[in-house]
């Protein structure tokens, strides 16, 4: 009797595996097919997707310091790039030079139109800057500026990747200030000098100009006052008074 049983067993096993398998033939052999067990266990990696040239950049920026081990800390920008095809918010890969051009604008007076200094990845070295983000490929440089302990500054940063193949792209400019010691305000020598030159043309005044200024003032004022006594002096005489003065005038000698 067991002999029989275990035969008619694996006999219905066999026949409810091969149901099974053709049934389901279009869609389980299709998804085993596919199915890669070392890239399931990490073995094995996905291929990336190839560089695409980008329509636009957006670029973030944020001060930070870089300490090594036996050399001076430096500050400056940490940046992380980030490249769009079209209207697509999902991120590409690029191929290609970026540039940075940072312009120092913490003079009030700065109006210059060339850039302070200029950071420049090349095509070889740029692609080593690729790491993975939430919205896809994304890139993180480092801008050294000086040494820590220095001003404070307003730098302004502009980006700039040139393709391999295919046109510029230029990311919008950027303000940002870079934490540091107050700056000193130092008097130009221009305006110094004009500040001398103002003190001794006053002290030259207040000596011989002042004395002509104000000869000049009394001059001015001594024929309004002349003029005022004699317009005061026309009072209407009498006849008497007229005869005589007429008198006098006809005695006097004309001089020679």
């Amino acid at each position: 009797m067991k002999r029989l049983f275990y035969p008619s067993l694996y006999l219905l096993i066999a026949i409810v595996a091969c149901g099974g398998c053709s049934a389901g033939k279009t869609m389980s052999w299709k998804t085993a097919k596919n199915w890669d067990i070392r890239r399931a266990m990490g073995l094995k990696k996905d291929e990336p997707a190839p560089p695409q040239v980008p329509t636009r950049l957006v670029s973030t920026w944020t001060d930070t310091v870089l300490r090594k081990q036996g050399s001076k800390s430096q500050r400056g920008f940490g940046g992380r790039l980030v490249f769009f095809n079209g209207d697509s918010e999902e991120g590409v890969r690029v191929d290609g030079n970026l540039v940075v051009y940072a312009f120092d604008e913490s003079e009030a007076q700065y109006k210059h139109t060339q850039p302070t200094r200029r950071y420049i990845f090349p095509r070889e070295q740029f692609v080593r800057h690729e790491s993975e983000s939430k919205v896809g490929p994304a890139y993180s440089v480092w801008l050294p500026w000086d040494e820590v302990g220095g001003e404070r500054k307003n730098i302004s940063l502009i980006a700039r990747f040139e393709p391999h193949e295919g046109p510029l792209v230029i990311g919008e400019q950027t303000k940002h200030m870079l934490p540091g010691v107050e700056p000193v305000q130092v008097e130009s020598p221009v305006a110094s000098d004009t500040f001398g030159d103002e003190v001794r043309l006053a002290q030259h005044s207040s000596s011989a100009d002042a004395a002509k200024t104000v000869r000049q003032a009394s001059a001015s004022v001594a024929p309004n006052n002349a003029k005022k006594r004699l317009q005061s002096a026309s009072i209407p005489l009498s006849s008497n008074w007229q005869q005589r003065l007429a008198a006098q005038r006809d005695n006097i000698e004309p001089a020679e």
